[in-house]
């Protein structure tokens, strides 16, 4: 979404790209809420918030701002 590869989302969140991976298959068994915070964090820098699944849309991630590559990304402080 935000043309990152998993080696960018792993240096910007701290979260070990191969969990992303199995994240994202549907792999991982349990899910740490700490990490699963840091991956949220991330992404929020990014413009990006993750959204849970309802009755109509699968779980998934949207931008938060209309036109996100037209704005600078929020900057950690």
């Amino acid at each position: 979404m935000a043309n990152l590869s998993m080696r960018d989302l792993q240096e910007m969140s701290g979260v070990n790209r191969n969990f992303v991976t199995r994240l994202e298959t549907g792999q991982i068994g349990a899910l740490n809420l700490e990490t699963l915070k840091k991956l949220e964090q991330a992404f929020a820098r990014l413009n990006i918030e993750l959204t849970a699944e309802s009755e109509n849309w699968g779980a998934g991630v949207r931008w938060t701002v209309t036109e996100p590559f037209s704005r600078p990304a929020v900057k950690e402080d």
